[in-house]
């Protein structure tokens, strides 16, 4: 099968497609064949080694894993003998987890991994690119009360900041989106209440109290935040800068508000919600690019620019 192999860290011309085998499915398992996937922040932070630390988790001179990938879309085209929830021809989604390798014509997945079937009206593109910034959104979102009513998102216009708005939306909080001006009306036709083009206006500074903060990109701290923070609010950052974590517990102790950060922790209620939410048409995710897996070189780069609206989409003939 074809996959796009990374076998050094480094720019996107590391990363290049070969032809490598294709597994059968052992016992519990599936295989899938790819119709989409996607290129996340994540995927060019392992390309990349970027923090260093990658290299203590995924190996040190080289990956121990060379296929990127972290999300999926297909069709089960074989099932082993002891299968049970998945036939041939199922339209499915899934997620990768820690280990990714959906950059790929065909992926493995158990009936216990986080793969679910989904509707005919559900395209591969919009599935693929709905997982990981579901999950991730959703994981820090869940942290909020049930009474809180207004949160702002900054990084609005990323993958998971896409998505939160649409989450948050959901749960009936009132949503102000920080982004670029470029994107402010996608933003609010993704259901964002209020935009504020941070080129213009400093966010931390306005006369408003959020019951959350949500940053996504890891450009603002929980101490440039706290002003703008109900006294019992959340600073929620999927991407934290790396002074908070020196300094939340001083800052929680001081003020009262709380610093939600580190790895997400993906569960299957989560993803459970998230398909019926994609089956029912509540849930679609931003897409910026699609590119073919013979031009997944220019997909890392895209992303690498910081500058894409939602999702990077990969398909797959």
């Amino acid at each position: 099968m074809k996959a796009a192999i990374y076998s050094t860290y480094g720019s996107p011309q590391v990363v290049t497609v070969q032809e490598i085998p294709t597994a059968e499915p052992e016992a519990n398992q599936i295989r899938i064949r790819v119709k989409a996937t996607s290129v996340t922040s994540g995927d060019v932070r392992l390309r990349a080694a970027n923090p260093f630390i990658i290299r203590f988790l995924y190996g040190l001179t080289k990956p121990k894993n060379p296929v990127l990938g972290h999300e999926y879309a297909g069709v089960v085209e074989a099932v082993s003998s002891e299968g049970k929830q998945f036939t041939v021809g199922d339209r499915v989604v899934g997620s990768m987890g820690m280990q990714s390798g959906a950059h790929a014509e065909f992926v493995m997945a158990t009936e216990n991994d986080l793969v679910s079937k989904i509707a005919d009206s559900v395209s591969f593109r919009l599935a693929a690119t709905s997982v990981i910034s579901y999950l991730t959104a959703d994981y820090y979102l869940n942290h909020l009360p049930t009474n809180a009513e207004r949160i702002l998102i900054h990084g609005a216009s990323g993958s998971v900041g896409t998505m939160a708005i649409q989450i948050a939306k959901l749960k009936g909080l009132e949503v102000t989106a920080v982004c670029s001006g470029k994107h402010a009306g996608a933003v609010k036709e993704l259901g964002a209440d209020y935009v504020i083009d941070y080129s213009k206006t400093d966010f931390t500074k306005v006369d408003v109290k959020y019951d959350a903060v949500f940053s996504t990109v890891g450009k603002t701290t929980f101490k440039a935040c706290l002003g703008i923070l109900t006294d019992n609010g959340y600073f929620l950052a999927s991407e934290a800068a790396p002074t908070d974590y020196l300094k939340a517990g001083i800052l929680q102790k001081r003020t009262g508000k709380r610093f939600v950060a580190g790895v997400s922790k993906p569960t299957e209620s989560s993803f459970i919600q998230l398909i019926r939410f994609l089956n029912a048409g509540k849930i679609k995710p931003a897409i910026d690019s699609e590119f073919p897996l013979e031009r997944i070189q220019d997909a890392h780069a895209l992303v690498d620019t910081g500058h894409k609206f939602g999702n990077v989409a990969i398909t797959l003939a």
